[in-house]
């Protein structure tokens, strides 16, 4: 077991410096899945919440039974507002719901439904929330009176348990200043968590340095040019600085031969002499060499 411990750490130690040499394909995926979640969260039509909530119970019965009574009652409720019939009822309450908003077909009409109305038990004493969401802020709180409307009057239709329970309105519908829908938020915080999840199975399955995914070049790649640029330039200036002082020393030798009276040699072994001082200097030496312990080394052959 312990072995076992130590090879899944090792392992994942291992896995941890890859991904940390792959910062760049994590940032992709990461950046990728972020504005995926940004562009179907705007695509997507911004909703007001209208909310209320409601408090069914039982008369004339002992207590605990109230309860019990309660609990079923709310829940039994907040499965009957997303009905075909309830929304009927809504819609011919007498208020003013924009109908067309609901499609004419009638599978289509109740998945709009079910996606404008959320019913939700509170807790176990009978109270449950209703939550309306539309486009139109003044149509969600006309939906979300109309749904308190229906079940204060006509609730009897949906539990059978007589005329003993009793259904009140405990926070009258309040509606959003701002749209809810989307959560926008929430959206790009799930687009950043998917786009590392994808980076870390994508590191795992192609761990290769061949299928990164990179955005910007390596920092080492662009360091390693400038510093092949620089050295360029130290080497091109490191030969013009060497090839003055070599001149310098060549005019200086011709001056000294000149008042020692060389110059009255045979013209072969004037030409030795110079050839002995004279210095050619080769540009692909300085390039392919390269450090200024050469070049002086060069100088002192000259002397």
């Amino acid at each position: 077991m312990l072995k076992e411990i130590l090879y899944i750490s090792m392992e994942m130690n291992k896995f941890l410096l890859i991904v940390k040499n792959k910062k760049q394909t994590v940032f992709t995926f990461v950046l990728l899945c972020f504005v995926f979640a940004g562009i179907l969260t705007v695509v997507q039509p911004f909703m007001y919440k209208t909310e209320s909530k409601i408090l069914v119970y039982q008369e004339n019965i002992d207590p605990y039974a109230m309860t019990k009574s309660g609990q079923y009652l709310s829940s039994l409720l907040t499965s009957v507002i997303t009905t075909s019939s309830f929304y009927e009822e809504v819609v011919n309450s007498g208020y003013n719901i924009n109908v067309f908003y609901f499609s004419s077909n009638k599978s289509e009409r109740m998945k709009i439904w079910e996606n404008t109305v959320e019913p939700i038990v509170v807790d176990d004493s009978g109270v449950f929330r209703v939550d309306v969401y539309h486009p139109d802020r003044y149509q969600s709180k006309q939906i979300a009176q109309a749904i308190n409307y229906v079940l204060k009057t006509k609730h009897k239709a949906y539990h059978g348990a007589g005329g003993n329970v009793t259904i009140k309105i405990i926070d009258t519908p309040i509606s959003s200043n701002f749209p809810v829908r989307p959560r926008f938020i929430l959206n790009l915080f799930i687009g950043v968590m998917s786009g590392v999840v994808l980076s870390f199975l994508y590191i795992y399955l192609f761990p290769e340095s061949r299928y990164d995914i990179r955005i910007f070049p390596k920092k080492k790649i662009r360091k390693k040019k400038n510093e092949e640029k620089q050295d360029i330039d130290n080497t091109r200036k490191i030969k013009r600085d060497v090839q003055r002082v070599l001149n310098a020393q060549l005019e200086f030798n011709k001056n000294e031969s000149m008042r020692h009276g060389d110059d009255f040699q045979p013209d072969k072994q004037r030409s030795k002499a110079q050839n002995k001082t004279e210095f050619t200097f080769d540009e692909d030496d300085i390039e392919r060499e390269g450090s200024m312990s050469n070049v002086i080394g060069f100088s002192n052959l000259g002397n």
